[in-house]
């Protein structure tokens, strides 16, 4: 009888070792948990700058917006250029046809007047 208490406690004994190894690796594992954690002042810091950096990217945004509206301005005036300039090529056009014709109707004429 006195064996199998012997045996008992032995058992209960390393039952409770290994409970106390656990809880102490538990222990450690919560220690590091603890000391990798953010604290709140970090994550006002990082709030902090969170805000600064959607600040700057809403600055940049309207930055963009402005030169984009610059671009498409800058090119509706090209567009308004070329359309002028087309117009007016197409006048020159007109006359020169105009002239050619006078040109060509004044050669046939040529050999009858030098004749006379």
């Amino acid at each position: 009888m006195e064996k199998e208490l012997f045996e008992l406690m032995t058992k209960l004994y390393n039952k409770v070792e290994s409970i106390e190894n656990k809880f102490e690796k538990m222990e450690s594992e919560m220690h590091e948990m603890k000391e990798n954690m953010a604290t709140k002042d970090d994550v006002d810091k990082i709030n902090s700058r969170l805000d600064s950096v959607e600040q700057s990217i809403v600055k940049l945004e309207n930055k963009m917006d402005n030169k984009l509206s610059a671009l498409f301005d800058a090119r509706e005036v090209g567009i308004d250029k070329e359309t002028e300039i087309s117009t007016g090529l197409q006048r020159v056009e007109s006359k020169v046809d105009k002239l050619e014709l006078k040109v060509l109707r004044n050669n046939l004429h040529l050999p009858s007047i030098n004749e006379k």
